[in-house]
């Protein structure tokens, strides 16, 4: 019993570290069980707070991007998690093209509630390998205290309220903001992720999320990846057609064509990007479709020179083609 009263006190220490607010609670352990320090972590903290976070393989952010002083610039930008490993034990995904800082592997830590990124300079206490991004688990006035990944990710959370996104669709939000000198902060939207984010001091850049696809589901900004419907009459087979321009930089257009199933009107359809080494770079496509001919713009700013390869799959379908990125 002592042990586990040890064991219980060293947690809530440690937790607190992470950022300063007052977690104490009455926490009852069964004997018979063994100690769990995940789940106690879970009982010390919001345990929403991973639905801030939605972590997938394939998952897509659409943010507007726009750039002070005046005149004021404006563009978009996609985010994609594009991959997932494995690192001392811990899940990792790879965050490719991610506001304000670069790709990244980043994971949620269910001890303290916190996003976390992996550091190549090395970590803090408590922390190995990582720092901290925010911390998804705060209250109102929660403050990061150390650790955290950048001089701008020193923030106080400060808003937990409601907020409408994609004008119809209605979440909670975690606000945090810069105490000090600096001009800027970041929102979290429930089950959708980051949803705005700037440092105006840092680089006069903000980031606000028009659109995502997050496990196949589109939300906001029906262009968000990009498909064109032609609107050349339905085809009577399915069909995928070599790239265009080839070779590519960093820009090309992949068309294809859905026909009309005698069954279900509309067909589940994935166009997926591969490496040489048929590692999926991501899935360009992942959704239900109306019979008709499409074009894609693929984007390979973020990859090296070199061959790759998309596949169409549907029922009953499939095909592969290849293309090369010459920078």
């Amino acid at each position: 019993m002592k042990q586990i009263l040890l064991i219980s006190v060293l947690l809530i220490i440690l937790f607190s570290s992470s950022y300063s607010h007052n977690y104490s609670k009455d926490i009852q352990i069964n004997n018979d069980d063994p100690v769990n320090a995940d789940e106690i972590g879970q009982l010390l903290m919001d345990t929403a707070s991973a639905k801030y976070l939605p972590l997938a393989v394939g998952n897509k952010y659409i943010y507007i991007v726009q750039t002070i002083p005046i005149p004021t610039t404006s563009s978009k930008m996609k985010t994609t998690i594009t991959k997932d490993t494995l690192i001392s034990g811990k899940r990792y995904f790879y965050f490719s093209n991610p506001p304000l800082f670069s790709s990244c592997w980043m994971r949620y830590d269910s001890l303290t509630g916190c996003a976390i990124a992996y550091s190549t300079n090395g970590g803090c206490f408590p922390y190995t390998n990582d720092r901290i991004v925010d911390s998804l688990a705060a209250k109102i006035n929660d403050q990061s205290t150390g650790c955290f990944f950048s001089f701008y990710h020193l923030r106080r959370c400060n808003d937990t309220s409601n907020i409408t996104l994609f004008g119809n669709y209605q979440t909670k939000r975690k606000s945090f903001y810069h105490d000090g000198l600096l001009v800027g902060g970041s929102t979290y939207a429930r089950n959708i992720g980051l949803s705005y984010c700037s440092a105006l001091e840092f680089d006069g850049t903000s980031y606000t999320l028009i659109g995502c696809m997050l496990n196949g589901v589109v939300y906001g900004d029906t262009a968000l990846t990009g498909i064109t419907n032609l609107n050349t009459g339905i085809p009577d087979k399915f069909s995928l057609y070599q790239n265009y321009p080839n070779p590519f930089n960093p820009t090309t257009k992949i068309k294809f064509d859905i026909k009309k199933e005698f069954r279900n009107q509309e067909s589940e359809v994935k166009l997926s990007i591969y490496d040489i080494l048929g590692r999926k770079i991501e899935d360009l496509v992942n959704e239900k479709l109306q019979p008709g001919s499409y074009e894609i713009t693929f984007d390979g700013a973020n990859l090296p020179s070199g061959i790759y390869f998309y596949r169409l799959t549907t029922e009953g379908y499939s095909d592969v083609k290849k293309m090369t990125l010459l920078k």
